[in-house]
């Protein structure tokens, strides 16, 4: 029997329009039959540095999956999708196709804001404050500050890039009034992951 399916694939997207969940995917694919066969398709998944595939969706009619990634570890995975058209022809005579998406990234974890310090400057009425903040599995995306509950502002780390899992961060405040003050800071990683932290401190 000539032909059979014929399979491209779109892979992972991230989240789609009226999904409510940061960590559903979804996963999508172009596929179709010469002779018009009837197509179902199955979904697996495995991760990088892993032999076995496992089955996430089988008997499947359109051609896409929503992945919900949450109950996922940390780490990098490929999909599989499998094509056949066995519904259209006898046993034994059914053909299938496969196709495997490139890596892609999976990361539930929040970021960790460490060593948070305010320090009063030598001479006049301001303050230092330092902090690290570090990622298990993503490098940083952005980071922001905000004095005494007042709008964010965009801050950038020591080195002035974000390309790294772990980045130092400096701020210089100046022209504070006598008394308590409070500064928060607020780190995301390039998963969309948040993380913030509040101190107290008095000048």
């Amino acid at each position: 029997r000539k032909g059979g399916p014929q399979l491209g694939r779109e892979g992972p997207g991230g989240k789609g329009p009226g999904e409510g969940k940061k960590n559903v995917r979804t996963i999508k694919w172009q596929a179709k039959d010469p002779n018009g066969d009837k197509l179902i398709f199955s979904v697996w998944i495995k991760g990088v540095n892993e032999k076995n595939w496992r089955l996430l969706k089988e008997k499947l009619e359109e051609s896409s999956y929503k992945l919900d990634s949450t109950a996922l570890p940390d780490g990098w995975y490929h999909v599989k999708v499998v094509a056949t058209d066995e519904r259209s022809n006898p046993e034994g005579m059914a053909k299938a196709v496969e196709k495997i998406s490139d890596p892609f990234l999976v990361d539930n974890s929040q970021p960790r804001i460490s060593e948070l310090k305010v320090e009063p400057l030598p001479q006049g009425d301001g303050v230092r404050i330092t902090f690290k903040a570090s990622d298990p599995t993503s490098i940083l995306k952005s980071a922001s500050y905000s004095l005494d509950n007042k709008e964010w502002q965009v801050m950038f780390p020591d080195d002035q890039l974000f390309d790294s899992k772990e980045e130092s961060f400096t701020i210089t405040l100046k022209g504070l009034s006598p008394g308590e003050h409070t500064i928060s800071v607020k780190v995301v990683d390039i998963a969309g992951n948040i993380s913030s932290i509040r101190k107290a401190f008095s000048r």
